[in-house]
């Protein structure tokens, strides 16, 4: 058999030039993708009424759990339902900043200031409640307090990728599609040993 090295070498090289066009795709400039960031908690600040479910899993050093959630919030009113099925346990959060009240799987009702601390306290989970509401749409959490400013990194596409705020790591993993307006739909977040792993199955 007689092979053309000329002919498939030239047809070696075009195939990578190809292969380069398609890979290569040029990258959102940082000062373009803050400006977008800025414009998208703006919005997501004003937009202060969602839904959305799915599945839900936290550890920390000692212990870890699963489960399926679902949140529904009006402004700084939330309605907040986890259930666990291997524990065969679920829990509603319900009220707003200042007084919210946790109610579990037999109807025994929790009162307290500060969501995080009402699940710490019924559950042993540490899940950031104030800020993952901004999160969790891709947003910075709202803070008066410069020592909460967040630390933002941007994938190629000049959408958020990591974000860090408040001693929490919070790392973008997929978004519902490729628009500059997609909605994270899974996203972790950790600090020192506590993480939290949200999975998005329905936005509304």
């Amino acid at each position: 058999m007689t092979i053309n090295v000329r002919k498939t070498a030239s047809v070696v090289l075009i195939a990578l030039a190809l292969s380069a066009c398609v890979s290569t795709r040029p990258r959102v400039e940082t000062h373009i993708a803050q400006a977008k960031q800025i414009q998208r908690d703006q919005n997501i600040e004003a937009q202060s009424r969602f839904h959305l479910s799915g599945r839900i899993a936290i550890k920390n050093a000692r212990d870890g759990g699963s489960g399926r959630f679902d949140w529904h919030q009006d402004g700084e009113q939330i309605s907040f339902e986890l259930s666990a099925p291997l524990s065969n346990q679920t829990w509603r959060l319900e009220g707003a900043p200042g007084s919210y009240t946790l109610t579990d799987s037999k109807g025994t009702p929790q009162h307290n200031d500060d969501a995080r601390a009402l699940i710490y306290t019924a559950s042993g989970w540490t899940i950031p409640m104030q800020e993952l509401r901004f999160w969790v749409r891709g947003a910075s959490a709202v803070s008066n307090n410069p020592a909460n400013k967040p630390e933002l990194s941007f994938d190629a596409n000049g959408r958020l990728s990591v974000l860090k705020q408040n001693g929490w790591t919070v790392n973008y993993e997929r978004y519902s599609d490729a628009s500059d307006s997609a909605l994270p739909v899974k996203l972790r977040a950790f600090k020192g040993d506590a993480q939290v792993k949200v999975i998005v199955q329905s936005w509304d």
